[in-house]
């Protein structure tokens, strides 16, 4: 499981990340509830196999993925960036905030850029349903 040089989300971040929203007004803290632990594994078996995610867990699914992206061996912000972005996030005036944000994204390999855009897209898709899902 890593990123590759692309402008295609990594395969098991696609796949995740649409099994998931067929769940995004129906699952209630979908990114807070943890699942089960042997489930998970159970499934991420399955998944090296080439497996898909028919009737899993929604729950266990976002498991899956938030430890896919503790897992990976550089973060999609970079170490030596961090500092940057934290920079980014303390300025005060909202449009500043924002344009200094985009433009640190522009520092990001390509990868990582692309893969950040897919989940923050699929992430304020999930936020839009927080009437239903309460993960606003």
């Amino acid at each position: 499981l890593s990123i590759k040089t692309h402008s295609l989300p990594p395969r098991f971040i696609a796949s995740s990340t649409a099994y998931l929203l067929k769940y995004k007004d129906k699952e209630v803290g979908l990114f807070r509830k943890a699942g089960s632990v042997a489930r998970q594994r159970d499934l991420r078996v399955k998944l090296e196999k080439g497996e898909d995610f028919e009737k899993a867990e929604p729950n266990d699914v976002a498991s899956l993925l938030k430890q896919w992206l503790r897992e990976l061996p550089e973060s999609l912000i970079p170490a030596y960036l961090h500092d940057l972005f934290i920079r980014c996030n303390s300025l005060t005036d909202d449009e500043s905030r924002v344009t200094a944000t985009l433009l640190s994204c522009l520092l990001l390999p390509a990868c990582h850029l692309h893969t950040l855009k897919y989940l923050m897209h699929f992430l304020a898709d999930i936020a839009s349903n927080s009437n239903k899902n309460k993960m606003g």
